[in-house]
């Protein structure tokens, strides 16, 4: 939702929406739950799907200086007044770190 969109919200409505339906830590074994169908899926749908290797995230990780992108974007987020993008950023952190960590043993 954007922000346009949650200023126009009564505040009786806004409550829901500020608590994630799931923690981020409990998304990290759903989505690895379903990350074989979901590429299964892509494949029986007619896409090309190639999986990284390990050396190739971490060249990856390296080479496009991501963190570095989401440093400014936070900083970006933050200058707006919206509040709470470095704790979405490092949520989003955690998943990517504990999903590398699975998909590399």
């Amino acid at each position: 939702m954007n922000k346009k969109t949650w200023d126009n919200l009564s505040h009786d409505i806004k409550p829901p929406f500020s608590v994630p339906l799931v923690p981020p830590r409990a998304l990290g074994p759903v989505m690895n739950s379903s990350f074989d169908a979901q590429i299964a899926d892509l494949r029986n749908d007619g896409a090309t799907v190639r999986l990284l290797t390990p050396e190739e995230v971490i060249q990856w990780a390296t080479e496009t200086h991501y963190q570095q992108a989401q440093s400014d974007w936070v900083t970006t987020q933050e200058t707006k007044g919206i509040k709470g993008a470095g704790t979405v950023m490092n949520q989003v952190n955690v998943l990517m770190d504990e999903t590398m960590k699975q998909k590399t043993r």
